[in-house]
């Protein structure tokens, strides 16, 4: 780094908070770095170590930690640097020396603070092993040493600190969910990475869901990288599995968030996750409420005993009666968040306005039959039982019945089904969120309602618990602007005169109402006799509550005595769940409010497009009009004007007939000189054009005949040529007609000569046959003798012998006729075959001197011979 930048920097950072001369410094410390930063890049690593090593010894110097100034002045610096600075940087060098502490520290400005979220942002964007670490340590920063609402030990800790230590709690904590805002708009894929890695442990599951909804209301959130993420999966299986009515709740606002985003964004996904959704809702309208008695076995048995299948297996001891996982489902179960407090059943509106509104064939046939549709859908149960053991499918009808009186028809239930529903895919297009989402609010007759210009009376709304014991009926007149009344006195809720041990609290509704609207107008209240603790029936219980707030004892069914934890706590406990709660809920509000008023704003728009077309129809109206009036005073002058000419017609009729008669004489004359002339004139063309034909073709027909004559002498040799190719044409063809002659008396003389081939080898294989016969034959009688000779030989004294027999005779004599007659034939086929040798010889001779008269150069000496 150049000594005058390094200068600058040192004048910059050692005027201190108090000089006036600060900014200037700075801006002139600013400018330098501006023209250092364009001359260098990323590689020139020798002068970006040199540059890091004096920022370091500049900060450890010459920065006051105690003055804001000093540190927002060194984060512009870095600031000012951060485009040639290397993002290891940040990580190594950086983090833990400056933006750490900036990040915690609620004295700097905005711009400051963004500064450091900026460079803290830039190092996690970048892709090596070092940022690896460092997204993971971040996100372990949020989840572990940020201000968890959900945890008491954290309020505890909060409630004993200084108000500059919890701003400084609330500033770091916000400063990290903007870094990771930010970090997830611009690398989904990684944030959503690391967020699905951290969502299995079931303590961190809240923070994340809170984190999540709080991204997801971003209008940059990326929703199609959401929607192919595996995170959507585990979020969906935490709804449907975990039994953390808080969690369940912070999801479900998130999920009601995302389904119109998937159905413009993203419609597979929707389409895929409608059973998830389906089976949630089942889950909300079956969902039992949780007691203290449960509560407190609850943890008993937690504590005494590891198995957690016993626990969740127990109806009385799960809140939302959610039966074992499936061993095949890997997921750990968050049972309850706030275990002190007592859980209300969550509400199924939202979530059931919006899917009936997306699909409402789809829910009608879900709340038919929930568990075949989830079946039929192909929707595995993740517990051990099937959906008709899980689910309550009277409970459901019951619930739906209550939820459907409070909703109008959807016009897509008249032209279609289920099934055309999902196959629909332009269901939404041309839609917008902010339209979708105003589409579903106002299928609720209450939203509905709220939308007309007078409403004598708001509608009754009936308790779904209780319906039959209890009715409650609210009225309230609304002004013109849907505002609501705030009275003008103070507004007190009395409860010093109510008694909290019969069990039932009896308080006004219109009272509720209007305090409600007061704390809503924003108005100033007073809080009149505030008491000094809360009273016990604030906080309900089926277990009698002790004033000691060291400890308090239920007795379990079975007799174990169970400590609770002390009223303090719970109070907190029960104060951070509403918190919670209420927050998620502004949160929604405020989505909500955001998506109706960019609904509004686009009819705003369209209002003002009507408005002006409204506006242009009346003023063609009025000229139209004015039209009109001038056509009816132009159609008066036109019929004066036709009367007038209708006079002159008449006057002037009697010298209209003169005029025509002397015409018709003149134009009759005129027509005979006209027909003679035109007589005259056609033939004279006629004439002339008949000459000049006649000489154009007789000079045609001269040069015809000379171009004739000139072709006769010119083609005279090559007609000649012509005549003598023609009869060269008519030999060579007889001599082509000689020659197949020829060719086809050779081929047959070659197949006669295969046939005689043919026989001469058959004759010789029977010769063969026949001397093999003959050899055998001699063979046969040599043995013969040679066995009468041995016979002869071994029989005694001769003896006279007698006269061979006349068959012996006989056969010897056929014998020797036999070998005769096959010599006599042998000798014939020897003959023959030498007599067909010697035709062959003669055929191969001739054969030889056809192929060589019938060579080229032969062929065309005899042409030239012919």
């Amino acid at each position: 780094m150049s000594s005058n930048i390094s200068q600058r920097i040192r004048v910059a950072l050692a005027k201190g908070s108090s000089s006036k001369g600060l900014s200037e410094a700075l801006s002139e410390a600013l400018v330098s770095i501006d023209a250092f930063v364009r001359k260098h890049s990323e590689e020139d690593q020798a002068a970006l170590n040199q540059l890091r090593d004096e920022l370091q010894s500049m900060y450890k110097d010459l920065v006051d930690h105690s003055s804001s100034a000093n540190v927002e002045a060194f984060l512009a610096i870095l600031h000012a640097f951060l485009p040639i600075f290397r993002p290891i940087y940040a990580i190594t060098d950086w983090w833990d020396l400056v933006l750490r502490a900036a990040l915690r520290d609620p004295r700097l400005s905005a711009g400051a603070q963004q500064e450091a979220k900026t460079i803290t942002l830039h190092a996690l964007i970048h892709d090596s092993p070092k940022v690896g670490e460092f997204r993971k340590r971040i996100m372990e920063l949020f989840l572990l040493d940020a201000y968890d609402e959900s945890s008491g030990s954290d309020a505890l800790e909060q409630a004993t600190m200084s108000s500059e230590e919890q701003r400084a709690q609330q500033t770091w904590k916000r400063n990290l969910g903007d870094i990771l805002e930010q970090y997830c708009i611009q690398k989904p894929q990684d944030f959503l990475d690391g967020i699905h890695a951290f969502f299995a442990a079931p303590r961190r599951r809240l923070k994340l869901s809170v984190l999540l909804g709080d991204i997801l209301r971003s209008e940059h959130f990326p929703v199609k990288e959401f929607a192919a993420h595996p995170m959507l999966d585990s979020f969906l299986l935490s709804l449907v599995v975990d039994g953390s009515s808080t969690l369940f709740e912070v999801e479900i606002a998130t999920l009601v968030t995302l389904l119109p985003q998937f159905a413009i964004h993203a419609l597979e996904t929707l389409i895929r996750i409608l059973p998830y959704c389906y089976a949630i809702l089942a889950r909300v309208m079956c969902w039992k409420q949780r007691s203290r008695t449960a509560d407190l076995l609850e943890r008993e048995v937690s504590c005494s005993d590891t198995s957690s299948q016993s626990r969740v297996s127990d109806p009385e001891l799960d809140s939302a009666h959610t039966p074992p996982i499936r061993h095949d489902v890997r997921w750990e179960r968050l049972n309850a968040t706030f275990v002190s407090s007592v859980s209300n059943p969550p509400s199924p509106l939202y979530l059931f306005s919006t899917l009936y509104g997306l699909y409402p064939c789809n829910i009608i046939a879900f709340l038919r039959g929930p568990a075949g549709y989830l079946a039929k859908a192909g929707l595995k149960s993740p517990f051990r039982e099937d959906w008709p053991e899980v689910i309550d499918e009277d409970q459901i009808r019951t619930r739906s019945r209550a939820i459907l009186r409070h909703n109008i028809l959807h016009p897509s239930i008249l032209v279609h089904t289920a099934q055309s529903e999902l196959e629909e895919r332009n269901r939404w297009l041309g839609w917008t969120v902010p339209h979708l989402v105003m589409t579903c609010t106002m299928l609720d007759v209450r939203n509905a309602a709220l939308s007309l210009p007078l409403m004598p009376d708001a509608f009754s709304l009936p308790d779904s618990h209780d319906t039959a014991t209890e009715n409650v009926t609210v009225k309230s007149t609304l002004s013109g602007d849907n505002s609501p009344q705030v009275p003008d006195d103070k507004v007190f809720i009395d409860l010093r005169g109510t008694d909290f041990s019969s069990g039932r609290l009896r308080v006004s509704v219109q009272d509720i109402l209007a305090t409600y609207h007061a704390l809503k107008s924003g108005a100033e209240i007073d809080i009149s006799d505030p008491i000094p603790s809360w009273p016990s029936a604030i906080f309900p219980s089926t277990v009698p509550i002790s004033t000691d707030a060291t400890a308090l004892k239920a007795t379990a069914p079975d007799g174990p005595v169970v400590t609770a934890m002390p009223l303090h706590e719970e109070v907190i406990s029960s104060l951070q769940r509403e918190t919670l709660l209420l927050r998620t809920e502004l949160n929604y509000e405020l989505w909500l409010k955001r998506e109706h008023v960019k609904r509004i704003g686009s009819l705003y728009l369209d209002r003002i497009l009507v408005k002006g077309a409204e506006e242009e129809r009346q003023s063609l109206h009025n000229k139209l009009k004015e039209f009109k009036s001038k056509v009816h005073q132009l159609e008066k002058t036109l019929a004066k004007e036709q009367a007038g000419a209708a006079t002159m017609k008449a006057q002037h009729h009697g010298y209209t007939d003169i005029l025509q008669t002397r015409l018709k004489a003149e134009r009759a004359e005129k027509q005979k000189w006209n027909e003679e002339k035109s007589r005259l004139q056609s033939e004279y063309s006629n004439l002339k054009a008949m000459l000049e034909a006649q000489a154009t073709r007789l000079a045609d027909a001269t040069e015809n005949v000379f171009k004739l004559e000139t072709m006769i002498k010119e083609n005279a040799p090559k007609v000649q040529r012509l005549k003598d190719y023609e009869d060269k044409i008519s030999q060579m063809t007889k001599s082509q007609r000689l020659w197949d002659e020829d060719v086809q008396h050779l081929k047959e003389q070659a197949a006669y000569l295969d046939e005689l081939r043919s026989r001469y080898r058959n004759k010789l294989l029977l010769i063969e046959s026949y001397e093999n016969a003959n050899h055998e034959l001699a063979l046969t009688i040599d043995s013969l003798r040679n066995r009468i000779s041995a016979l002869e030989a071994r029989a005694p004294p001769p003896r006279p012998r007698p006269e061979p027999s006349q068959e012996i005779y006989e056969m010897m004599e056929t014998l020797r006729t036999r070998v005769s007659s096959l010599t006599v034939e042998r000798d014939a086929l020897k003959e023959n075959n030498d007599q067909l040798c010697d035709q062959m010889e003669e055929l191969r001779v001739e054969a030889e001197a056809l192929r060589v008269s019938t060579r080229p150069g032969t062929l065309a000496s005899a042409l030239k011979a012919t």
